[in-house]
C-alpha cells in the first residue's frame, strides 16, 4: 500500500526496557561529573563559532533540565 506503519512498544517490553536502562546508566555516570562539566563549559571563551554554539547548547540544556 506504500504507507508507513507505526508501532509503539509497551513500557514493559525488553527493547524499551534495555533502552531505558542504558539511558539511566548514562545519567548515573554523568551525575558524578556534572560539576566538572559545568565548570568547564563556563570557562569556554573562544572565537571558534562551533565552540561557542556548543557552550550555549550545554548551558541551555543544563538550565532547562534544572527547571
Amino acid at each position: 500500500m506504500g504507507q508507513w506503519k507505526y508501532v509503539n512498544l509497551d513500557a514493559s517490553s525488553r527493547p524499551r526496557g534495555e533502552k531505558d536502562f542504558n539511558k539511566f546508566a548514562t545519567a548515573r555516570k554523568l551525575h558524578r561529573i556534572i560539576d566538572n562539566i559545568r565548570e568547564n563549559y563556563h570557562k569556554w571563551d573562544s572565537t571558534d563559532m562551533k565552540t561557542k554554539q556548543r557552550a550555549v547548547a550545554l548551558y541551555f540544556t543544563d538550565k532547562v533540565d534544572l527547571v
